[in-house]
């Protein structure tokens, strides 16, 4: 099923609506990030179901590019969507790559 697909996958993984609201999340790798960095809170997938990703992005100038780039994918101008991210955290620096992608099918 679609939650394999996403526990099978290197990193953080999420599928959201094109609303952006979180629908699942694979499992074990998001437990392990937020415990290992600070967000014990929001560890167990189901404290983040349903909510809105773009609450988790901080900066009004970073929320409306992410909310850009879901509307270059929904308006269908793009397929996917990858770009290079820094999420430091206060000892640790942190390169990351974002890929957003449209429409999956399970």
């Amino acid at each position: 099923d679609g939650l394999e697909l996403l526990d099978s996958i290197d990193g953080v993984s999420y599928l959201t609506s094109p609303a952006g609201v979180i629908q699942s999340v694979g499992r074990r790798n998001w437990s392990e990030f937020a415990r290992g960095n600070g967000g014990a809170a929001i560890a167990e997938p189901a404290t983040v179901i349903g909510a809105s990703v773009f609450d988790f992005i901080h900066g009004d100038e970073v929320r409306a590019a992410y909310r850009g780039y879901f509307e270059e994918i929904l308006s269908g101008r793009a397929s996917q969507v990858r770009f290079p991210y820094r999420c430091d955290a206060p000892a640790i620096r942190r390169e990351m790559r974002m890929s957003l992608f449209g429409r999956v099918m399970w």
